[in-house]
C-alpha cells in the first residue's frame, strides 16, 4: 500500500511542476530565474531516473516533460545572446545527459539533434 500511495504521490508532483510556469522561466531576461528553472529540471530528472524504469506511465509523463522544457525553454535559453544565460542552458542540456545516464529521455534526442 505504501508503495502505491508513493507511486500516486510521483505522478501527482509530475502532474503539478507541469502545471507550473518553469517553461516560461527560461524566456525571463534575469539569469537568477533562468538559474533556478535549469536546477528545477535537472534535480526533476535526477530524483525520477530510479522510478522511471519501474513505472512505464511515471517513464512517459517525465519524459514528455523533459522533452517540453527542453524544446519549449533550454534549447533556446542556449541560443542567448545573453553569455552568461546561454552558459546556463548549455550546462543545463549537459547536466540532463550526465543526470539522466543509462535511463535518459529518448523523446529529447531528436530535439538536440534537430537543432544542431
Amino acid at each position: 500500500v505504501a508503495s502505491s500511495a508513493s507511486g500516486e504521490a510521483r505522478h501527482l508532483f509530475v502532474e503539478r511542476v507541469r502545471r507550473m510556469s518553469l517553461g516560461e522561466q527560461f524566456t525571463d531576461l534575469r539569469s537568477q530565474i533562468t538559474h533556478q528553472a535549469c536546477r528545477v529540471v535537472i534535480a526533476l530528472a535526477y530524483e525520477y531516473r530510479t522510478y522511471v524504469t519501474d513505472d512505464a506511465q511515471l517513464n512517459r509523463d517525465v519524459s514528455h516533460l523533459v522533452e517540453l522544457l527542453v524544446q519549449g525553454g533550454i534549447l533556446n535559453l542556449c541560443k542567448s545572446g545573453t553569455r552568461l544565460m546561454a552558459n546556463q542552458g548549455m550546462r543545463c542540456l549537459q547536466s540532463l545527459a550526465a543526470v539522466c545516464g543509462p535511463v535518459g529521455y529518448p523523446r529529447s534526442v531528436p530535439k538536440f539533434c534537430d537543432e544542431i
